[in-house]
């Protein structure tokens, strides 16, 4: 379904699909259909974690601008090219769009969605990244940006903060001034009984604690 929502927004932009898959028992590239084993590039690496999944899809990425999705992550039909055109016109560093949840019908093909979220409208980026801190799917990063961040954080990536990697990414880039703005779409979660990292909290807890010290 992730794909799915990935392909029904991509529109008359050009888009760059990189699945990591961090050492799952069985290889994701086996249990790809068409046409998504066709227009992905999947990196397959040892274990790692959450954060170093996405570091190893940032380094690959070609595109001008980064989206980080989990496999339970769903985007509206107009919001890859409602950032692109964003971002493009007010040449911005960061923009962001509301949330949503939804749960999934008809074996996971199609979604309801629900519990629309307003994020606030600001241009302060540090607040955004550290007060509002959005669901890691809502924010786009121009790619040169982000990387730039990465290279000069303080705090180098660690296995420490993998349960909480899309705040590592918050904190890094709120060291480094950005130009940030909002638009339309929307960054869905998935509702579902299975395992989610959120219902977890100490190993956030702990990771948290890590960065700010």
């Amino acid at each position: 379904s992730t794909l799915k929502s990935v392909f029904s927004s991509e529109g008359e932009i050009s888009i760059e699909i990189i699945i990591v898959d961090d050492g799952s028992d069985q290889p994701v590239a086996n249990c790809l259909s068409h046409p998504y084993i066709v227009c992905c590039k999947v990196i397959r690496q040892n274990n790692q974690g959450l954060l170093f999944a996405r570091l190893t899809g940032l380094m690959s990425a070609l595109g001008r601008y980064v989206l980080f999705l989990d496999s339970d992550d769903l985007i509206s039909a107009d919001k890859l090219a409602s950032h692109v055109q964003s971002m493009d016109h007010l040449n911005l560093d960061i923009s962001y769009t509301n949330t949503a949840t939804s749960v999934l019908i008809h074996s996971g093909e199609d979604w309801a969605v629900n519990n629309i979220q307003e994020v606030s409208v600001t241009a302060d980026h540090a607040w955004f990244l550290l007060r509002i801190q959005p669901a890691p799917h809502s924010p786009i990063f121009r790619r040169d940006y982000l990387l730039k961040a990465v290279e000069e954080a303080p705090m180098p990536p660690s296995k420490n903060y993998n349960s909480i990697a899309e705040i590592y990414f918050y904190f890094v880039c709120s060291l480094l001034p950005a130009r940030i703005g909002k638009c339309t779409g929307l960054a869905i979660t998935v509702v579902h009984p299975g395992m989610r990292i959120t219902n977890h909290w100490e190993p956030m807890g702990l990771a948290a604690l890590a960065i700010m010290e």
